[in-house]
């Protein structure tokens, strides 16, 4: 999975099996901390990390559906258009809709938090945002193909080739939002020196990406295939209060 973050559109298939692998990796240590007394490091950590918001607002709610080794996967990505930050959202119960995750991608400020609501109250961790090496999209192209509606939509496909594989994604400008302005790789400075046409990179940033199709091609990896397609978006507002949630640590990668 990690060759997929040489394109940052992918993170929407990324951050899927990213949520479920930190879910799996909260280990009892942690579990522990965060049913007692918050200990002196994490309120360390927790004014080192005094730069974060005192709460994340959202103005939309994307539904995704990410399939990836014949598995499917629903989540809803919140968005608030012009912030440089993300969020999305995954049930850990369908029969106790209080139970959930959510990961908030705080890209302006190089951070990822993860909010848990679950058995023995509110959690919050937060880590730096995993950084992309230069070196994963050094060699890139990126043209335009054709053209489809989806969700009434009118959308431009791109099809992206990387030496790890291909993309092929499609992008509307009609939604009146984007949310990957500036964001990593596809952001003006990423793309600068790339040979890409500046024309392309304005379209990727300000666009809003609907459906993805990634096949990998064995280079560096097994082969891979996975695809995200947007059935719904939402107007909904919806704040997350970090008040309201027990540190269980930070730290850096």
């Amino acid at each position: 999975m990690k060759t997929l973050i040489t394109i940052t559109l992918l993170v929407l298939v990324v951050m899927a099996c990213n949520e479920k692998k930190q879910t799996a990796n909260t280990n009892s240590s942690e579990l522990s901390l965060a049913n007692g007394a918050v200990t002196q490091k994490a309120k360390v950590e927790i004014e080192i990390n005094s730069q974060l918001p005192t709460s994340y607002d959202f103005e939309y709610k994307l539904t995704v559906v990410t399939e990836a080794n014949d598995k499917k996967i629903e989540i809803n990505y919140l968005v608030k258009p012009g912030a440089t930050y993300y969020g999305t959202t995954r049930l850990l119960s369908k029969k106790d809709l209080s139970k959930k995750t959510i990961t908030v991608m705080d890209v302006g400020r190089n951070k990822m938090l993860t909010f848990r609501d679950g058995k023995g109250g509110k959690f919050l961790r937060v880590r730096d945002t995993p950084k992309l090496k230069d070196a994963d999209i050094q060699n890139i192209t990126i043209e335009r193909i054709d053209t489809k509606k989806i969700l009434g939509y009118d959308c431009q496909g791109y099809k992206v080739s990387t030496n790890d594989g291909i993309s092929t994604i499609y992008l509307t400008q009609d939604a009146g939002f984007g949310f990957i302005k500036g964001f990593g790789a596809y952001s003006k400075l990423s793309m600068n020196g790339k040979g890409i046409d500046a024309a392309i990179v304005e379209e990727l940033e300000s666009g809003l990406l609907l459906e993805l199709e990634y096949n990998s091609n064995g280079n560096n990896t097994a082969v891979y295939s996975s695809k995200m397609i947007v059935k719904e978006i939402t107007k909904q507002s919806f704040t997350l209060d970090l008040s309201e949630y027990k540190s269980i640590g930070s730290y850096t990668n």
